[in-house]
């Protein structure tokens, strides 16, 4: 006797679904909603998109978001706050080679094999990262210290407001964090065509807060 398998989307079969941020995953789940599937969604910016239980649910292939280009320089998208040459470059590139069958030595292009990161500006990198290991520690007042260390050396540089930024969520200074995240679009917009691709990470931690600010605002207007 043959065993029946669960329908797909169903309860006992949800439909399995991995996408890169979370602004896909809103956008993947409200689609789940509209047709009514159970569904489970992870994200995992490491990984290449996978919407094929969707597709098949629906009996054709689902549209795809291109993925947007990050630069080095840019945040990484997985939210630990640090530069994605310093976070998960590398092992989207190994990630990469692996889908190509390319991750052996003998047939990885030569730029490859040298490094996977190239030199970059340490100095820099070091100063910002250290900010985002700070805050993750709880320990504010050194990584004031250390966004001045950073604002010193690198005056220019993105990372400084976007720092600036996470420090003032961190402090519950949610209008700052806002004014400082919108000084990072300032930046992005000012700056040559492609020279960064993650304007949206900002645009929705903007989004995010100001929802959370207007929440702080209705209850304290219910305490009084």
């Amino acid at each position: 006797m043959g065993v029946n398998m669960a329908k797909l989307g169903s309860e006992k079969r949800p439909l399995v679904l991995r996408v890169q941020d979370p602004g896909r995953g809103r956008e993947v789940s409200e689609r789940c909603e509209e047709i009514g599937a159970r569904y489970i969604v992870g994200i995992e910016p490491d990984r290449p998109e996978d919407i094929s239980d969707l597709e098949r649910f629906l009996g054709a292939p689902a549209v795809r978001r291109p993925q947007p280009k990050i630069g080095r320089n840019d945040p990484c998208p997985c939210g630990s706050g640090k530069k994605y040459k310093k976070c998960c470059l590398a092992s989207d590139r190994e990630n990469a080679l692996d889908e190509r069958g390319m991750n052996q030595p003998e047939y990885a292009p030569a730029a490859e094999r040298i490094s996977l990161v190239p030199p970059c500006d340490e100095d820099m990198d070091r100063y910002s990262n250290r900010v985002v290991d700070l805050i993750h520690k709880g320990d504010l007042d050194a990584a004031e210290k250390a966004c001045e260390k950073l604002e010193e050396k690198c005056p220019d540089s993105i990372d400084c407001p976007d720092r600036r930024a996470m420090l003032c969520e961190a402090r519950g200074e949610l209008q700052q964090a806002i004014s400082y995240n919108e000084r990072c679009l300032e930046i992005i917009a000012a700056a040559p065509k492609g020279s960064y691709e993650t304007a949206f990470i900002y645009e929705e931690a903007i989004v995010r807060l100001r929802s959370a600010l207007a929440a702080k605002s209705n209850n304290s207007g219910n305490d009084v």
